[in-house]
């Protein structure tokens, strides 16, 4: 991917553009502008900080994430998905990279790089709730 595209509405067909060219003769385990806008959505519902605090929270998330079974992944490389990369910047998201890669296992659909201030802010909220 050539530049990062900010996650809005505004620049929907160019993101789907790009998830397209990940996709290209592809069949299953696929997303679309709306998977990439939920992630988005939730991972701010998750942390639950101020967004001049998220600068720089970058989230690689795979929403096709699934234990395969022992024997399959034994004998078979696991299955493909499409992925994606967002890092937050100071005009929201960004959409970093689109791709393909296997897929993550036991369901852990995103996975998270905080920024030490981002880190400090989770903190702060976990101890403000008990």
């Amino acid at each position: 991917m050539s530049k990062n595209i900010y996650v809005t509405e505004e620049n929907r067909e160019i993101i789907e553009g790009r998830i397209a060219e990940a996709q290209r003769g592809c069949s299953v385990r696929k997303i679309g502008y709306d998977d990439i806008a939920g992630a988005t959505r939730g991972i701010e519902r998750h942390l639950g900080i101020a967004k001049s605090r998220m600068v720089g929270v970058k989230a690689d998330v795979d929403p096709h994430a699934q234990h395969f079974a022992k024997s399959y992944t034994r004998n078979y490389r696991p299955p493909q998905s499409t992925q994606f990369t967002l890092e937050y910047k100071r005009a929201g998201w960004a959409l970093i990279r689109v791709y393909r890669d296997d897929c993550h296992q036991y369901g852990t659909t995103t996975q998270l790089h905080l920024t030490d201030s981002a880190r400090a802010a989770v903190i702060e909220r976990a101890e403000r709730r008990f």
